[in-house]
C-alpha cells in the first residue's frame, strides 16, 4: 500500500471486501474503526481519547498497541471475553522477532559489592519467550500520512516437544507453548491470586522488554549510535528517542517504513516516541515523513520516556540492565541516559492503583532487575540523607522498597526517581500530587513536576460521531475548528440566536431518537426520546460513585410511589462500564443497578416517567451513539479522587450539560464555561480532607436524612433482591460502616442539584443555550493541545505540520465500480 494512502482509499478498499448493501456507516463502524479504535477502540480511543489522533495529526510517525474485548451480561453480571478475528491489514514480521529473557539467576561477572558498585552481571538458567511483531497501517487526518501500529504476540521458541509427545505426555508436549502464549492471550488477568499477579507482571515486562530491545536495535543501527566503530555511543540516545509509556502492558509499535529506511536503506533513525497507552500501550514517534521530504534536516533534539502510571515502570531497570550488562556502560553513564530519556505521567491518586510488587515475586521473575532496583534505591536514599540531614522518617517514606507489612517495591517511587519530569493530567490532580501523594518528592525536586491536562480528539468525538452537529457548527464558524478546536469560542456570540438554538435542539432530538431505537433493539427496553437522557458511562469503581447514581434512582422511585400524581420531569437513566475481573464490589454494584432497573421499569405506577438501562459491553462504538444523544453527563466522583476524566469532555463537546463535583477536569471545565453553565454539587477537596480528619461517620447523615435512610434500608432488606434478601447487604454495610468515598455526606447536595437540573430542563431555550456555551468552551480540551504540550514541554520537540504530497488517486471508473458494488 502506498505510504501516502488516504483514508478515502482505505475506506474504498474495505468496501470492496463487503456485501453490496453495506453502508458507509456500517463500514466505518465494523471495520475501519477496528484498526483505530472500536473494541480495540477502547484501548486506543477510549483510554487515550484522541492522543493518537492528535499525534497522527501533528507528528510525522507514531505507533499504537491494540487488543480487543467484548462484554456481555450473563444473569445480570458483566462478563468479558477476548474477541478474536483475522485482519487483512496485519502484517506478521516474524523475521524481526525478539527473545525476551525472564526468571533465571543473576551471576555477577565481577566481585562488586552492593551498593555503589559498577554493576556487571549476567543471567543464567533463564526462560526465553519470543516477542513476535505484527504491524497495521493507521492513516493520519488530512495530511496524507500513514503510520504504523505494532502489536506484540508472545510465542514459545519451540511450539511442540516431540520427545514428550512420543513418551505419551501429550499435554506436556505443548505446555511451553501455552505458557508463553498466555502472556499475551488475555489482557488484565484477575490478580486476586498469586498466579494472576505473576501473569500480570509477566505481561508488563514482556511489553517493556520487547519495546526497548527494538528501540535499542534501531538506535544502534542509526548514524547516531554508530559513531564509534567498536561500540555504540549512547550519548545522543535521550536526544533522539522519545518514549511515552502510557499505563500497563507496554507494547511496541514501530512503523514498517522505519524498518525499511533504517535496516534496508541505511537512512538515519531520527526519533522514536514510545507510547504505552493505559491498558494497551502504544509506542514510538520517529520523524519519518520529514526525513522522507528532506534527509538533511536536523532531527528533533529532545525526548522523554513517559511512564504513564506505574505499569510500564519496569522500563527503568530494564533500560539500565541493557546499558550495564549488554552495552557495558558504567553505572553513572547508564543512569544519566535513563533519567534523561524517561518521564512519568501519573493517572491516579488512589494508593491501591499505584503498583507495589512483592519482592518475592520480583525475585522469582526478574531477579536481575531487583538487584538494579536495590542499587537505585541505595544511591537515591544517600541523596535524600544528604539533602534532608539524615531525616530517617522521610527516608523510610521515600524509599523504593517498603519493608512492612510485606516487603514490596513501590513502582511509583521508582518512576519518579528514574524520570526527569513528573506530571499530572489535570490542574487539581497535579496540585494533589505535589501537596499530598508525592509531597516528599516535590520537596526534593520541585522543578520536576508539571501539569498536562488531558484532552480528546474532536475528529472522533464530534466530527465523526455527531456529523449533524458538526455541520451546524461549520455553517456558523467554518470548519477550521476540526484542527483548531479553540475556534469554537466563536459560537458564544450566537448564544441568543433562536434559529441556531432550534437547530441544536432538533439535532439533539434526532440523536436521541436513534439511540432510543438502538436501546429497544439491543436491550428490549422502550424509552421516551422526549425524556431527559441522563448518562453515566465509565469504569465501574466505588470512587466514581455509580452507587450514588443508584441512590438517586431509588429516591426518585420512592417519590413516585409515595405520590403517583406528582409533577415529574421524565428521565431515562443509563449506566455503562466494565468492572475489573476480581473487583467484587464493582460487580455487585452492576447487579444492584440491574435489579433496581427491573423494579423501576416494570412498575405500572412509574410507567414511562422513569426508565433505567444498563449498557452492556460499553465500548467506543457504543459511546459514539450515546454521547451525541446525552442531555446530562454524570461526573460525580468524590472530590480529589478522579485524576482528570475524558468522558466529561466528550459529553461537553457534544452539548450535554454536566452534573459533577469539583474534581479532575470538571474544575477546568467550570472555569472555561462559567459556573452558571454546569451543575456543581458536593464537598471540595479541602472539605473532604477536613471531614476525614474530623472523623467521618456516615451514620450521622443516614439518621438525619429520611430519604437516604429509606434507600439504604431497602438495599439492605432485600427489597430489590426478593430472591436473596442478603444479596446487597455488603453494599449497605459499606455505606453505613466506613463509606470511604463519602456518598452519604454528598447525598443531600446531589439530590438538590438534580432537582435544579430537572427544573432547568423544562426550559428548552435555557437548556439549549447552556449546551451551546458548553460546546463553545470545549476548545481547551482538545488532545491536539495536550500532545503539543507534551511535545514542547517534556519531549522538547516541535510538532510537524508538513503535509505529504497528495496520494495516488483511484481512477474515477474504479471508484464508481466500487460504489456500485462491482
Amino acid at each position: 500500500m502506498p505510504i501516502g494512502c488516504s483514508l478515502r482509499y482505505l475506506v474504498t478498499r474495505w468496501k470492496c471486501l463487503l456485501p453490496v448493501d453495506t453502508s458507509i456507516d456500517q463500514l466505518q463502524t465494523e471495520f475501519i474503526r477496528w484498526r483505530v479504535g472500536t473494541s480495540p477502540e477502547s484501548v486506543i480511543a477510549a483510554r487515550n481519547d484522541g492522543a493518537w489522533d492528535s499525534t497522527l495529526h501533528s507528528v510525522p510517525s507514531c505507533w499504537a498497541f491494540w487488543c480487543c474485548f467484548t462484554a456481555t451480561l450473563i444473569v445480570n453480571e458483566s462478563f468479558e471475553t477476548k474477541t478474536t478475528f483475522c485482519s487483512i491489514w496485519e502484517h506478521n514480521l516474524s523475521l524481526y522477532h525478539l527473545p525476551i529473557e525472564a526468571t533465571g539467576l543473576p551471576s555477577r561477572r565481577n566481585n562488586y559489592s552492593f551498593p555503589f558498585s559498577n554493576v556487571g552481571s549476567c543471567v543464567i538458567d533463564y526462560h526465553v519467550v519470543l516477542a513476535m511483531p505484527y504491524d497495521s497501517p493507521i492513516p493520519g487526518y488530512g495530511n496524507n500520512y500513514v503510520n504504523t501500529m505494532r502489536l506484540w504476540s508472545a510465542k514459545a521458541p519451540a511450539s511442540f516437544n516431540l520427545e514428550f509427545f512420543n513418551s505419551g505426555e501429550y499435554i506436556q508436549a505443548v505446555c511451553d507453548r501455552n505458557q508463553a502464549e498466555n502472556i499475551s492471550r488475555v489482557l488484565y488477568p484477575n490478580d486476586n491470586f498469586f498466579e494472576g499477579k505473576e501473569l500480570r507482571l509477566k505481561q508488563e515486562y514482556f511489553m517493556v522488554a520487547a519495546t526497548l530491545q527494538d528501540i535499542i536495535r534501531r538506535f544502534k543501527s542509526s548514524r547516531f549510535g554508530c559513531r564509534d566503530p567498536v561500540r555504540t555511543s549512547f550519548d545522543t540516545f535521550p536526544d533522539k528517542v522519545s518514549m511515552q509509556l502510557n499505563d500497563t502492558h507496554p507494547s511496541l509499535a514501530i512503523p514498517e517504513m522505519m524498518r525499511i529506511l533504517v535496516d534496508l536503506e541505511q537512512l538515519p533513525w531520527t526519533k522514536v516516541a514510545i507510547q504505552l497507552n493505559d491498558t494497551h500501550p502504544s509506542l514510538a514517534i520517529p520523524e519519518l515523513m520529514r526525513l522522507l521530504l528532506d534527509i538533511e534536516r536536523q532531527p528533533w533534539d529532545k525526548v522523554a520516556i513517559q511512564l504513564n502510571d506505574t505499569h510500564p515502570s519496569t522500563t527503568i531497570p530494564e533500560l539500565m540492565r541493557i546499558f550495564l550488562d549488554i552495552e557495558k556502560l558504567d553505572w553513572d553513564k547508564a543512569w544519566e541516559i535513563t533519567v534523561k530519556t524517561c518521564a512519568y505521567t501519573n493517572h491516579t491518586v488512589l494508593p491501591e492503583a499505584l503498583e507495589r510488587w512483592p519482592v518475592s515475586l520480583l525475585e522469582k521473575l526478574l531477579p536481575r532487575h531487583l538487584e538494579i532496583i536495590y542499587e537505585i534505591n541505595a544511591k537515591f536514599l544517600e541523596e535524600v540523607k544528604k539533602k534532608f540531614s539524615g531525616d530517617m522518617d522521610r527516608m523510610r517514606r521515600m524509599s523504593l522498597v517498603e519493608e512492612t507489612p510485606e516487603k514490596r517495591v513501590n513502582m511509583a517511587h521508582l518512576c519518579i526517581v528514574g524520570s526527569h519530569v513528573i506530571n499530572g493530567v489535570a490542574a487539581i490532580h497535579s496540585d494533589i500530587l505535589k501537596k499530598n501523594t508525592f509531597q516528599d518528592f516535590y520537596a526534593m525536586w520541585p522543578e520536576k513536576f508539571q501539569n498536562k491536562t488531558n484532552g480528546i480528539t474532536p475528529r472522533r468525538w464530534l466530527l465523526l460521531c455527531n456529523p449533524s452537529l458538526s455541520d451546524i457548527i461549520a455553517e456558523k464558524i467554518g470548519d477550521n475548528w476540526i484542527v483548531h478546536l479553540e475556534e469554537l469560542r466563536k459560537l458564544e456570540k450566537f448564544k441568543d440566536e433562536k434559529s441556531l438554538l432550534r437547530m441544536l435542539s432538533k439535532v439533539k432530538m434526532e440523536n436521541k431518537m436513534k439511540l432510543a431505537a438502538y436501546i429497544e433493539t439491543e436491550y428490549n427496553i422502550t424509552v421516551d426520546p422526549a425524556s431527559m437522557f441522563d448518562i453515566q458511562v465509565k469504569r465501574i469503581h466505588e470512587y466514581k460513585r455509580q452507587l450514588m447514581n443508584i441512590l438517586h434512582i431509588i429516591t426518585l422511585y420512592n417519590r413516585i410511589k409515595r405520590n403517583p400524581n406528582m409533577n415529574f420531569v421524565p428521565r431515562t437513566i443509563m449506566i455503562g462500564g466494565k468492572a475489573a475481573p476480581g473487583y467484587h464490589m464493582a460487580k455487585l454494584i452492576i447487579k444492584l443497578f440491574n435489579n433496581v432497573a427491573r423494579a423501576v421499569n416494570n412498575d405500572p405506577i412509574v410507567g414511562n416517567r422513569l426508565k433505567c438501562v444498563f449498557l452492556a459491553n460499553y465500548r467506543v462504538s457504543l459511546a459514539e451513539k450515546l454521547i451525541p444523544a446525552a442531555d446530562l453527563s454524570e461526573q460525580i466522583s468524590t472530590a480529589g479522587t478522579e485524576a482528570s476524566g475524558t468522558g466529561n469532555m466528550k459529553f461537553m463537546l457534544n452539548g450535554a450539560l454536566t452534573i459533577g463535583t469539583l474534581d479532575g477536569a470538571n474544575v477546568e471545565m467550570a472555569e472555561e464555561m462559567g459556573r452558571d453553565n454546569i451543575f456543581i454539587f458536593g464537598m471540595t477537596v479541602d472539605e473532604v480532607e477536613a471531614l476525614g480528619k474530623k472523623g467521618y461517620n456516615p451514620k450521622d447523615f443516614y439518621e438525619k436524612n429520611a430519604e437516604l435512610k429509606q434507600c439504604i434500608d431497602q438495599i439492605a432488606s432485600g427489597y430489590f433482591s426478593p430472591e436473596d434478601s442478603n444479596m446487597f447487604r455488603d453494599i449497605a454495610n459499606t455505606l453505613l460502616y466506613g463509606d470511604r468515598f463519602m456518598l452519604c455526606a454528598d447525598y443531600e447536595s446531589y439530590i438538590k442539584c438534580q432537582e435544579k437540573v430537572s427544573q432547568v430542563f423544562t426550559n428548552e431555550d435555557a437548556w439549549t443555550r447552556m449546551a451551546l456555551l458548553n460546546i463553545a468552551a470545549s476548545g481547551k480540551f482538545s488532545s491536539d493541545r495536550t500532545i503539543t504540550q507534551y511535545a514542547r514541554e517534556i519531549w522538547n520537540v516541535e510538532p510537524c505540520y508538513d503535509k505529504m504530497p497528495a496520494p495516488f488517486e483511484t481512477p474515477q471508473r474504479e471508484m464508481e465500480q466500487v460504489e456500485e458494488g462491482k
